[in-house]
């Protein structure tokens, strides 16, 4: 079973606008992939590879560095990133964002969300805030962790 999610960024007004992960969704999980890969890479590196440089992620996991040898083209992996989508046919393509905005409304059935921001990862239970993790929090695993369990 998947647990759905997007990671991007968040505008002015409070609009999310980001990429789909198909597995491992959870902030126990995702939340902390992404700090980790904050601390390696910085914000504006990982921001460009997971929504700028591929359109969508089968799963993200830093440690990944070999394929998982499947017979088809439709992923890609990205050394110490995860499991791309192609932009094949019926995959996802460089238009495609999961978007919401301050009032909900989101169409891809996705459960957690993550909003890279300079200073601070924002996660979103579907389109309910909750909660702002500091990338510089030493406690950081424990506070993703908080946040599922209370969801």
């Amino acid at each position: 079973m998947s647990t759905r999610s997007a990671v991007g960024t968040l505008d002015k007004s409070g609009h999310f606008k980001g990429r789909y992960v198909h597995h491992d969704g959870y902030p126990k999980w995702l939340g902390v992939k992404l700090i980790d890969l904050v601390h390696r890479d910085g914000v504006d590196k990982v921001l460009d590879v997971l929504t700028e440089e591929h359109y969508g992620w089968s799963s993200i996991n830093p440690d990944e560095t070999e394929g998982k040898g499947r017979a088809d083209d439709r992923f890609l992996t990205v050394p110490n990133y995860g499991e791309a989508y192609t932009t094949n046919e019926g995959q996802i393509f460089p238009d495609d964002w999961v978007e919401f905005g301050p009032g909900g409304g989101s169409g891809w059935g996705t459960e957690w969300h993550y909003a890279l921001e300079p200073e601070h990862l924002v996660v979103f239970d579907y389109t309910t805030q909750v909660g702002i993790v500091r990338y510089d929090d030493p406690a950081y695993v424990s506070a993703l962790a908080k946040l599922e369990d209370q969801s």
